[in-house]
């Protein structure tokens, strides 16, 4: 991973690119995230229109992409990453878990729970933004408060922001969810496409329906991580209410993310900082 790491940094420093002469620096707690002038959003708009599909970023080539089909190798690579995070991580989700074991068996790899690993990170200087869904409490029961309340009592340098506000008066929507799913490190790395972090989602190319032995060190799916939404959905995710690991099968979950190395990366932290701060500017 460390030299994957010098590879794309080095390349992004060829190809004439930092993430602060593109995007401004980053302000956690005090102001904005980004500072973009009139001039400069008629200069981006002017761009967009050259682009396919009127993008705000133009096709990028000299890209690493590797595919991951599948949460294990998925979220192991998130959390090596994480591990390896010198400055910044960008977490965007509809469902973020702050108890989402990235590393399996549980028993054998504590410390890459994801609260535990980025409280590691907060801990050593690494500043962490995690955008998540504000879902309609009535319909979904996924509980971002307790992600945003669980990850900000953990560390001052991580800091959380939910949307959307569901309330008319002040603009909200009842219509509409969050579905993006991204990681960036460092801004070198950028994971991002179908799996969210969090229960559910962490399964093998077998697609297990049964935990077997259940009460075994080398379980995978501990707590709510074994779960039938078919049978019965998560109720309460702050406490460990869950499916009977012996009567019931366990749903399986199929999907694909990547990650990316290269100058697209540094197109996606622009993405994730420009809805940072809009959202920022909305609370």
């Amino acid at each position: 991973m460390a030299s994957v790491l010098r590879k794309a940094k080095a390349g992004i420093a060829r190809a004439g690119h930092t993430i602060a002469g593109e995007v401004t620096e980053l302000d956690w707690r005090i102001r904005d995230a980004l500072h973009i002038g009139v001039q400069e959003e008629i200069d981006a708009a002017y761009l967009a229109a050259t682009h396919r599909f009127g993008s705000f970023a133009p096709q990028r080539s000299h890209n690493r992409i590797k595919y991951y089909v599948d949460g294990k190798d998925y979220m192991a690579a998130v959390a090596e990453a994480i591990d390896n995070a010198k400055e910044v991580v960008f977490i965007m989700g509809w469902w973020v878990t702050p108890e989402l074991h990235l590393r399996r068996p549980a028993a054998q790899y504590p410390q890459y729970r994801l609260d535990r690993l980025l409280k590691r990170k907060a801990e050593q200087g690494v500043h962490i933004c995690v955008l998540v869904y504000k879902e309609v409490e009535l319909a979904l029961t996924i509980n971002s408060e307790h992600t945003k309340t669980r990850l900000e009592a953990l560390h001052p340098n991580i800091v959380v922001q939910r949307h959307p506000d569901h309330d008319g008066a002040t603009g909200g929507t009842l219509f509409w969810a969050h579905h993006e799913k991204i990681c960036l490190i460092d801004n070198t790395i950028a994971f991002m496409g179908g799996l969210d972090l969090c229960f559910g989602r962490w399964d093998t190319h077998d697609h297990s329906v049964v935990e077997f032995p259940y009460n075994s060190p080398e379980a995978c799916w501990p707590g709510q991580d074994y779960s039938n939404p078919r049978i019965k959905d998560f109720v309460n995710v702050e406490q460990y209410n869950f499916v009977s690991v012996v009567n019931t099968a366990r749903m399986p979950w199929h999907d694909v993310s990547m990650a990316i190395f290269g100058p697209s990366v540094l197109d996606l932290s622009r993405h994730y900082c420009e809805r940072w701060n809009l959202l920022k500017k909305s609370k």
